[in-house]
């Protein structure tokens, strides 16, 4: 299964409906995506009544815990932002979920940090499509702690779906536990213009974008 893990559509900042978002990966050839909307399920769940038969809809969400962002892998109810990490992640367990750390060292976005050390994640994502500067190796920190490991492009727009994949054989959340998700990366000459293309988009309010930069700086130091 090649499969677009981390996956943002319009029902939250995204830029394609969850629609839009299967047209494309079916495109590509993909077998499926895992939709993590932030705090909202209903991308994934939209997604699974528009999907082609046989295509594999995951639905999630990235929940905005108080101490970072925690993915919400295979749970089709909506998770409380606001909750501690360790709180966060006994809410999606008890949904029957996967608590994964994305993007955990992020030097401008929120992640849990070390906190993969001590709440009980079932895997951290090493590898992030719109992560370029980590205050530390998240590769590093997860053997540390023995956690599987995943990537993810973070996709918000069609055309990244493909930059960052996941490759596995039989089900994702037993692949994930066993550590047998393999990442397949495109080359820096696809990657590097789609990201360029990205920020550019995101960037319209460079101001208030600064703002905020300064202020995750200023609170992580």
């Amino acid at each position: 299964m090649r499969v677009a893990f981390h996956v943002h559509t319009t029902k939250s900042d995204g830029t394609a409906t969850p629609k839009e978002m299967v047209d494309a990966a079916a495109k590509l050839g993909l077998d499926g995506m895992v939709i993590t909307d932030h705090d909202s399920v209903l991308g994934g769940l939209e997604a699974q009544k528009n999907c082609p038969h046989g295509f594999l809809i995951i639905t999630g969400a990235e929940v905005s815990s108080s101490d970072g962002h925690i993915l919400a892998v295979d749970v089709k109810e909506n998770i409380p932002p606001g909750l501690s990490a360790k709180e966060t992640v006994e809410k999606i367990h008890a949904l029957g979920g996967l608590a994964v750390a994305p993007h955990p060292y992020d030097l401008y976005r929120g992640g849990v940090g070390d906190l993969i050390k001590t709440v009980p994640f079932d895997a951290v994502e090493t590898i992030n499509g719109h992560t370029t500067l980590n205050r530390k190796n998240p590769a590093k920190a997860a053997k540390e702690t023995g956690l599987p490991t995943i990537g993810g492009q973070d996709s918000h727009t069609t055309y990244e779906l493909d930059n960052i994949l996941i490759e596995y054989e039989g089900d994702l959340r037993q692949a994930i536990k066993e550590n047998r998700v393999r990442t397949i990366k495109q080359p820096p000459s696809v990657i590097i213009p789609r990201h360029i293309r990205y920020l550019i988009m995101r960037w319209r309010h460079p101001k208030e974008r600064l703002k905020t930069f300064i202020k995750r700086l200023r609170k992580k130091a």
